[in-house]
């Protein structure tokens, strides 16, 4: 019943979106682009609400706590884990809140780097404190597909835009200068969080972080010797996520956090699921080609002993996408790839229409993080509002 409500919600918005524009003259652009950021601005404050609540009211307060169950909270997100949460938001994990957020930011971006120097200093530094503020709260969210998806596709804008557009180096240099200062301005709001929860020092808790974010090529290790048992113990398991919802819901007596360096099993537990899946799909030249059928890389990875539980899944959509559909199902998304290159090749230049590719960059360079596309909600949508840009760039309404 929730399945199909979701996608329910999301065909009445596509048909809504569409049918409005049939009936009006002129696209309403501005009425769009407000609500889409005001929603970004609430979905991020509610961001820092959940950090909020769970540093300050859950745990300490012995007389006044806030259950994770109330502050939405995943299991592994609390400041259990990092000693810092990692908030989720309205999706189910931090990954998906993440790309949820990649839109929206990079449109700030966009907007700022498009504004005209005619542009009131008013206008300039509300564009720059949103593009600073929604930055800085999907920095917060932790999650590392979203993070390096967004780079990418920040990096595409700028190129794009300074090589097709009269873009002034200066803003460019403004942009990047709030990129540094949203990290720097998230990695604060870490140590404050952790400092409040834990008594580690503000290096161990940007050591952490920082670790993590750079797959450990930046790591200051300061962890105390039993942190450093702890770990390694730690990194004998199976599956961050079992332990960190085992950690979240069982906290141990010290005021440690459970991990307290780069957690190593996250990242190869993801690129041990692509190798197997690899393995599985070049099996046999009809699995190859074939694939083994939609919705059966759980199934067939644990048939084949390579997961413990038929519910895993591959983590990467590209590779799930060729063990469940084969080479075959590969070639189909390369010709969707081409039909939409014929599209932008088609319709006049702009700079929206850079804007949409880098989105579209950043989307495609998230599936490498994460499978399972009917948790990528954000990627739903986007086609109708990519057909609604294209038509309306030459001033004609679009056709049912």
């Amino acid at each position: 019943m929730l399945t199909a409500g979701i996608l329910w919600c999301l065909i009445l918005s596509a048909v809504g979106i569409l049918t409005n524009l049939r009936h009006q003259s002129r696209f309403r652009r501005t009425t769009l682009q407000k609500s889409f950021l005001l929603s970004a601005v609430l979905v991020s404050l509610f961001c820092w609400l959940q950090c909020c609540l769970d540093v300050w009211l859950q745990f300490p307060l012995k007389t006044f706590e806030v259950p994770r169950t109330l502050t939405l909270l995943c299991p592994g997100c609390t400041s259990r884990i990092f000693g810092f949460p990692h908030p989720s938001g309205f999706a189910i994990e931090p990954q998906f809140m993440g790309n949820l957020l990649l839109a929206p930011t990079l449109y700030s971006f966009y907007l700022f780097l498009t504004l005209k120097p005619s542009a009131p200093a008013k206008t300039r530094r509300r564009l720059a404190l949103l593009s600073t503020f929604l930055l800085t709260t999907l920095f917060l969210v932790f999650s590392r597909g979203a993070i390096y998806s967004f780079f990418l596709g920040f990096l595409f804008l700028c190129f794009a835009l300074r090589s097709k557009t009269p873009l002034p180096r200066f803003r460019l240099a403004r942009a990047s200068v709030l990129v540094l200062v949203s990290l720097v301005l998230c990695l604060s709001a870490q140590v404050v969080f952790a400092h409040d929860k834990t008594p580690r020092s503000a290096a161990c808790t940007l050591s952490t972080s920082l670790a993590q974010l750079s797959l450990d090529v930046i790591n200051f290790d300061c962890r105390t010797p039993a942190a450093k048992y702890r770990y390694e113990l730690q990194q004998q398991g199976a599956d961050i996520s079992a332990a960190s919802a085992a950690e979240a819901n069982h906290p141990q007596d010290s005021s440690e956090p459970v991990y307290s360096g780069y957690v190593a099993v996250s990242t190869n537990t993801r690129l041990n699921l692509n190798r197997a899946a690899f393995e599985s799909a070049t099996a046999s030249p009809t699995s190859f080609l074939f694939g083994y059928g939609l919705g059966s890389a759980g199934l067939t990875l644990s048939r084949q002993g390579k997961t413990a539980s038929t519910m895993e899944i591959v983590q990467n959509e590209y590779f799930s996408l060729l063990l469940e559909t084969g080479l075959l199902g590969l070639l189909l998304l390369l010709l969707s790839v081409v039909l939409l290159a014929s599209l932008l090749k088609a319709s006049p230049f702009s700079s929206d229409k850079l804007f949409f590719l880098s989105v579209l960059l950043a989307f495609a360079f998230s599936l490498n993080f994460f499978s399972g596309l009917p948790n990528a909600l954000h990627l739903y949508l986007f086609p109708v509002l990519l057909l609604v840009s294209f038509r309306t760039q030459t001033g004609h309404k679009p056709k049912s």
